[in-house]
């Protein structure tokens, strides 16, 4: 019995775990097209955006755009949610 209360809790702590993918963004930030200031823009995530985060790269936070594009912002200028 004991197994399957293990086994719920770590089903519900991976659906937390998706939900905190969620981060907000500090301030306008730009989008680049690679995790490096020196890459192009590809667009803006305006202040208060919620966006889901897919994956960390060298401090960067990896992010799918509405029209399904990867873009990369630089990690301190994201907040995780409230």
């Amino acid at each position: 019995v004991s197994e399957n209360d293990n086994t719920a809790t770590s089903d519900t702590n991976a659906g937390e775990s998706n939900s905190d993918n969620i981060m907000i963004a500090k301030e306008d930030v730009n989008i680049r097209e690679e995790p490096s200031p020196h890459t192009s823009i590809v667009g803006v995530l305006l202040k208060n955006t919620r966006i889901s985060v897919l994956d960390n790269v060298q401090g960067w936070y990896k992010i799918r755009l509405d029209d399904g594009k990867i873009g990369y912002v630089y990690g301190p200028m994201l907040k995780e949610k409230d």
